[in-house]
């Protein structure tokens, strides 16, 4: 692969596994995105691991001006786009009714639209290309959503609706646009879900165990390269077969 991917929310627990994934798989440029100087010190201790490939790139998600500069920032450097990966979310577990309008609010501008604006900051590069491909991660929780999760759950379900918006408005320009919807996933972010939903998230789980960073990262790669050409405006469970109880 000679693909030049950006990653947003690359210094998580699975925008890192996509990125080393791409890095493995022999892409030209991988930007590692992070959202500023907090996150900085993972993301140049990332960019180290994946070596020469890797290239830092800051903005904040809430803050259109600075996901375009970004964005046009990395496709100067690497010399175009092929795959965006809007991974970058944030998660506040409560009951909505213990949830304050300043927490709701931001919730939906990083998980809504700060891929909304990522997407519309990387689509004339891809156009001028006639081809790219643009993967949303969404989660379970837009369609089986747990305690705590109501506006997790309707910013994600939102991003599904984006993704098939988005590949009926781009798919005669040679721009792809692909969900994947991760099962409850190892990582920090399912530690406050956990929390409040206890074992009833794993009671779920049909195979009896939580999604592996690693094995959304592989299926994020495979729907990105060629052997996918034909896939869009869906959404790929990664899930352990959650969403089917």
């Amino acid at each position: 692969m000679t693909a030049r991917v950006l990653v947003t929310g690359a210094t998580g627990t699975i925008g890192s596994a996509i990125a080393r994934a791409f890095v493995k798989d022999g892409a030209a440029r991988v930007g590692v995105h992070h959202r500023g100087p907090k996150s900085a010190e993972r993301a140049d201790a990332l960019c180290e691991s994946l070596g020469a490939p890797a290239v830092r790139v800051p903005f904040d998600l809430r803050n259109p001006e600075e996901i375009s500069t970004g964005i046009d920032s990395f496709v100067r450097i690497a010399g175009g786009l092929d795959v965006l990966v809007c991974n970058a979310a944030t998660f506040e577990p409560g009951l909505l009714v213990s949830l304050d309008a300043a927490t709701l609010a931001d919730v939906v501008a990083v998980d809504l639209l700060g891929p909304m604006h990522c997407a519309r900051a990387a689509l004339p590069t891809m156009l001028r290309q006639r081809k790219g491909v643009i993967i949303m991660i969404s989660s379970v929780a837009s369609v089986r959503p747990n305690r705590g999760q109501s506006a997790y759950a309707a910013a994600k379900a939102g991003v599904e609706g984006l993704v098939r918006a988005l590949a009926v408005e781009y798919a005669r320009k040679g721009v792809r646009v692909v969900g994947v919807r991760p099962g409850p996933v190892d990582s920090a972010m399912m530690t406050g879900a956990m929390a409040l939903a206890g074992d009833e998230v794993k009671a779920r789980v049909p195979m009896a165990r939580l999604v592996v960073a690693d094995e959304v990262a592989r299926a994020v790669r495979s729907l990105a390269s060629d052997d996918a050409s034909a896939i869009t405006g869906t959404i790929v469970d990664v899930d352990c077969g959650y969403v089917l109880g």
